[in-house]
């Protein structure tokens, strides 16, 4: 699931206005003025904001959202009732209307969704898991893996552990496809542990869902990482990597 749009962010300062009619306590749409500077979907509103009856008081101040608001009619549709701390209760025709700054638009001075995606790996939820896929490497290799992505950005892990020698030119497969190669721009960076030493290991966007993997030589060039670069992989060796790039 996509991350969600911003919402709730007001497109104007202090818009005021009126019921147009009663609203009843548990009613799901209202009607109030025309033409006002309003989000068409997903705004929040205020009403009785100026009373001095308490909330949770019939006639006292109550927040609620609407999923859509017309301008040409003043309709007022899908709204949700007594949010931001207050309390669902009817009020009274003519009763005062607002969008203001209020704690429901705000998340650590961040305008934000009210219902950010709990979907593993998306913001909002824990790093998801993720097997990588590997390509090059023994063929009884296994790896494991996480990450998250956070609008457009991902950022990931993965291990490999060998049980022998590369078959070929190495590299892992992406857990979200990247935006493109971008001129085969470096996306990870890593090491190798061959039982005895650490040989650093980076890779670069070769497709939308792989990355290649490259090492400096022990002779001070750089090469792609195989069965004997940097090092002759064996089994039990490892292979451990971290990155962030662009998500298409």
């Amino acid at each position: 699931m996509a991350v969600p749009d911003p919402i709730l962010a007001p497109t104007a300062d202090f818009v005021t206005s009126s019921l147009n009619g009663a609203l009843a306590a548990a009613g799901t749409s209202a009607t109030i003025g025309t033409g006002l500077d309003l989000p068409a979907t997903n705004g929040l509103l205020q009403i009785d904001y100026d009373s001095t009856v308490a909330v949770g008081t019939d006639e006292g101040p109550e927040t609620i959202t609407y999923t859509s608001y017309t301008s040409g009619t003043g309709a007022l549709a899908g709204l949700t009732r007594g949010v931001a701390g207050t309390t669902d209760v009817a009020h009274s025709n003519n009763s005062s209307v607002q969008q203001a700054p209020s704690t429901a638009h705000y998340g650590n001075g961040l305008i934000v969704n009210a219902d950010l995606s709990t979907t593993a790996g998306e913001i909002g939820a824990a790093w998801a898991t993720w097997t990588p896929t590997l390509t090059g490497f023994h063929a009884s290799s296994t790896a494991t893996g996480s990450y998250i992505k956070i609008g457009k950005t991902v950022f990931f892990n993965a291990k490999a552990s060998m049980t022998g020698a590369s078959t070929g030119a190495m590299s892992i497969d992406l857990p979200v496809n990247a935006l493109d190669t971008h001129g085969n721009e470096m996306c990870v960076q890593g090491f190798g542990f061959d039982g005895s030493f650490n040989w650093f290991i980076w890779g670069n966007i070769e497709s939308a869902d792989s990355c290649a993997l490259w090492a400096m030589t022990t002779v001070g060039r750089v090469a792609g990482v195989a069965a004997a670069v940097p090092t002759t992989w064996a089994n039990t060796d490892t292979l451990t990597v971290s990155g962030t790039y662009e998500a298409a």
